[in-house]
């Protein structure tokens, strides 16, 4: 049986700061519609400084995993996957070295085998890249990696690096749907926005920001997963920003565009709005609602799981019993963590999946 090393430096840091705190994680188990089993996990236990309100980011390494709060978005806190016992947190607000400026980003990543951990900093709009020593030591100074973008990239907000010199990001681009940048020579290439839209959107920014996609990268297979909110597609792209594949739902509809106030109308159909990975499979959660059902509902619609093969075929689809907003799978594509937005008491969710 492989032992992670970050599985071993997490009972380390577990008998050393909580060594007399036993574990209050809830268990109850419910059924879901698939009758795969979900587990509620219940609150994260952070330090003096309170508990996580409500996660917003989730990414599992060994048994490890690392959040992004949502009520302090400019720190990353990690725990204990099994029993949420707080090990360390990294990033606060501000300007300084030890500091994150505005608004970070992470996309989905597989942190145990690259040994390290980036994030987007909005503000500084610099992707940094962290070692797992320096974040379990706390500090977050000494950076692997990192890269300021050139203006053209200004809008940039979700980035993630593919290699020593190749970054890949999305978002608020008014040239593409991705844009792939190259580090060494600053040279930077845009895809296509794909699906193509019937009707012209109000500016080109404005088609920047309609595909702000959700991310997730296989650095083994060398391939870009993407969804959108938008649109119900699913799209692989290679390193050199081909498209490889696309996954289309036969029911899709065009976003209805609402030309004053914001892009879409609340009338337009939300699709994705998050995505994991493993080496095995792609995982994207889906809402399939408008905003005015939504609302109808008190947004209390169950989410579906939409799992896909890196090949670009879907390999099954799981019914949730409730919303989810966030979620992470583990590499052995046997548990998945998500978090519930209606459940403040108990935001996270575990559900025992089948591969």
């Amino acid at each position: 049986m492989k032992i992670s090393k970050y599985s071993l430096v997490a009972g380390v840091f577990y008998a050393l700061l909580f060594c007399d705190i036993k574990s209050s994680k809830a268990q109850v188990f419910s059924p879901d519609k698939n009758g795969e089993a979900i587990e509620l996990v219940g609150q994260p236990k952070a330090f003096s400084s309170g508990e996580v309100f409500l996660p917003g980011f989730l990414n599992t390494f060994g048994d490890l995993i690392i959040i992004q709060d949502d009520a302090d978005s400019m720190v990353y806190k990690v725990f204990n996957r099994h029993t949420l016992e707080f090990i360390v947190s990294f990033g606060k607000k501000g300007m300084g070295p030890n500091e994150i400026s505005f608004g970070p980003t992470a996309v989905h990543q597989d942190i145990e085998n690259t040994e390290s951990f980036e994030f987007y900093d909005f503000g500084k709009k610099r992707l940094i890249k962290l070692s797992l020593e320096n974040i379990l030591a706390n500090d977050i100074a000494n950076f692997s990696q990192y890269v300021v973008f050139p203006p053209e990239l200004i809008n940039a907000q979700l980035a993630i690096f593919l290699d020593e010199d190749h970054v890949v990001g999305s978002g608020g681009i008014r040239e593409g749907k991705l844009f792939f940048y190259n580090t060494n020579t600053e040279s930077i290439k845009y895809t296509d926005f794909i699906p193509k839209t019937k009707k012209p959107l109000p500016t080109d920014r404005d088609r920047g920001y309609l595909y702000s996609n959700k991310m997730t990268v296989n650095r083994e297979a060398k391939r870009i997963a993407v969804v959108n909110e938008y649109f119900k597609q699913l799209e692989i792209y290679n390193y050199e920003g081909a498209l490889v594949k696309t996954y289309s739902f036969p029911d899709t509809e065009e976003p209805i565009f609402y030309l004053r106030e914001s892009i879409t109308s609340d009338e337009t159909v939300l699709h994705y709005n998050g995505i994991c990975s493993t080496k095995d499979f792609i995982y994207a959660s889906y809402i399939g609602f408008d905003d005015i059902e939504l609302e109808k509902l008190n947004y209390d619609i169950p989410t579906e799981i939409h799992v896909f093969t890196w090949e670009g075929s879907l390999h099954k689809i799981i019914k949730l019993d409730r919303p989810i907003k966030a979620l992470t799978v583990t590499e052995d594509n046997k548990t998945l963590i998500a978090v519930d937005p209606l459940n403040e008491d108990m935001p996270l969710v575990m559900y025992n999946i089948k591969p």
